[in-house]
């Protein structure tokens, strides 16, 4: 096991970035409002709207990787130097409460991660929202958005994350768990996100098809039926859950199934080109 040692002397936060400039700045500001701050991390994938500007304002030491999603994750741990580190989205805004929600469990020898649920605005389709915080309140929730991990659990992942491009979180979190720790998921609301998911993650599902098929080749299918098999089991306890027959919920699942297997059969060089670039 790791060390156990706390982090009550402050703790690095590592922001990833792209073209954020709309939300990057009051993400800051929140992080060094509301977080015992020991360095502000930036690792950016080539931005060009102003979001570096900001980054500078707020003290933050930038780093520029291009690579894939998996790759950036790895190298924000790798500028950290903490022993907890904290991923925060550009466009989260953590709350004050979320360092009190969070900070006892660096305390706790057997936890590895720990991170708590998101505002946002309501969107289009309300039940999507509640549907994935029925999944997150049942299963546990695995995402690099306002979470706080032990540096070296993902220093650990650098062979299973460099050919990743979604699903990053969920390759740590695995490993997390098979080494013994918890991944914890504290079902308050200790942050703001400023997207619209609806909207969002079609684009994620894209990825995750293309990252499925670069990592698994054709085999990958087996791999999305799976996937979108245990969704659709996820969506029949929803529905029991919640007492009703939801077949807009379904469609707009079926739409994401749709965006992934897009995402698989379209033309992986773009990826491979990131891939190889990285590793030079």
């Amino acid at each position: 096991m790791l060390s156990s040692r706390g982090a009550d002397r402050g703790i690095d936060v590592t922001v990833a970035t792209l073209n954020n400039a709309r939300t990057i700045g009051r993400c800051l500001e929140a992080i060094r409002e509301n977080v015992p701050l020991s360095r502000l991390i930036i690792v950016d994938g080539g931005s060009r709207d102003g979001t570096i500007e900001f980054a500078t304002k707020y003290g933050a030491h930038v780093v520029y990787e291009r690579g894939l999603l998996g790759r950036v994750r790895y190298v924000q741990a790798q500028q950290c130097e903490t022993e907890w580190i904290a991923y925060v989205d550009s466009d989260v805004y953590v709350y004050k409460a979320w360092w009190p929600e969070v900070q006892h469990y660096t305390e706790m020898p057997n936890v590895g991660m720990v991170l708590g649920f998101a505002d946002a605005e309501i969107g289009k389709l309300p039940e999507y929202d509640a549907f994935l915080k029925y999944r997150a309140r049942k299963f546990g929730a695995e995402a690099f958005s306002n979470t706080l991990v032990r540096r070296g659990l993902v220093l650990e992942c650098e062979s299973e994350l460099m050919g990743v491009h979604a699903g990053e979180d969920s390759v740590v979190a695995r490993h997390i768990e098979q080494r013994g720790y918890q991944v914890v998921t504290i079902p308050k609301k200790l942050c703001f996100h400023d997207r619209s998911v609806i909207e969002t993650h079609p684009h994620a599902y894209f990825r995750s098809g293309q990252s499925i098929r670069l990592s698994n080749g054709v085999g990958g299918i087996y791999r999305m039926v799976i996937s979108m098999r245990t969704t659709v089991r996820d969506w029949w306890g929803f529905n029991r859950h919640t007492g009703r027959f939801n077949i807009a919920l379904l469609v707009y699942l079926g739409k994401l199934y749709f965006w992934m297997m897009i995402g698989f059969l379209s033309d992986p060089s773009q990826l491979k080109s990131k891939l190889i670039e990285a590793t030079r």
